[in-house]
């Protein structure tokens, strides 16, 4: 998102809660290390937390963003644990672009007074080394998973279980890593792993569809040649472009409403 959209400032009350009840959670399968926000609460107060997601929903004056992603999303656990007569209601937030261009930001502007904090830098140390492709090399693995293991619980004093890390080293070897080259490169419009000479994410036709933005009259607004384009102008993945061809769903493009659609004589979605 371009930096002259003005984010609306933090109240102190969603500090207290974060450094009280969130989680800064990095999960890691295969390559991924998928990056999630995370705050749990009883049942007893979804409607405190379906406030809060409405809240962190609209933070941002982009429109066609609030409309178009899913930032913010609400699970409900109605199964009582721990000998707990309540379940659980747990806040996501694991959409890149939002936790770029919105959570992160946000996060920075903060004065922190907690330990959350190292937490939240080292969930964006995460975050930022897996926008260069390091999660593609061995190196960076190495590093991304040290990060993973001192986060959260592992960092309590009472973890008798923690690994053990040399932290000096650690930060050599991240400052390191974002001084290389990206290891991703855009190419026609598809993402290429230089460590793994191979491109990521779906191959084949899933990615190459010719698309087109088009209004409710017909009148077609523009065209790309890759999903991966039309998500570029839509600030979204290629993947939710993908959705939004699947669903026909309504977005917002430059103020108007507009549908994606494939763009050839035979089109897989009516």
């Amino acid at each position: 998102m371009p930096n002259s959209h003005t984010i609306r400032i933090m109240p102190n009350w969603f500090l207290g809660f974060t450094e009280g009840e969130g989680c800064f959670y990095v999960d890691k399968k295969a390559y991924n290390y998928m990056s999630s926000f995370i705050i749990t609460q009883s049942l007893r107060d979804e409607v405190l937390m379906k406030k809060v997601a409405n809240y962190l929903n609209n933070i941002i004056p982009y429109q066609s963003v609030q409309e178009q992603i899913g930032n913010v999303t609400i699970w409900k656990e109605t199964k009582a644990r721990n000998d707990s007569s309540f379940g659980q209601v747990r806040l996501t937030i694991s959409h890149s672009i939002y936790i770029k261009n919105v959570l992160i930001t946000f996060f920075d502007s903060l004065v922190w007074r907690s330990k959350k904090s190292l937490d939240f830098q080292d969930w964006k140390t995460v975050f930022k080394l897996k926008e260069l492709g390091r999660q593609y090399e061995d190196e960076g693995i190495k590093v991304l998973d040290l990060i993973k293991s001192k986060m959260n619980t592992n960092r309590l004093s009472t973890n008798t279980n923690k690994q053990t890390i040399d932290l000096d080293y650690l930060q050599k070897e991240i400052d390191k890593l974002p001084s290389r080259p990206s290891n991703l490169k855009s190419i026609d419009g598809r993402i290429h792993i230089k460590s793994l000479n191979r491109f990521k994410g779906f191959g084949g036709r899933r990615n190459t569809i010719k698309v087109k933005l088009q209004d409710s009259n017909g009148l077609v607004i523009k065209k790309f040649d890759f999903l991966s384009k039309c998500g570029e102008s839509l600030l979204a993945t290629h993947k939710d472009v993908r959705r939004w061809l699947e669903n026909h769903k309504p977005i917002k493009f430059e103020g108007k409403i507009c549908f994606i659609k494939e763009d050839n004589d035979n089109s897989l979605y009516k």
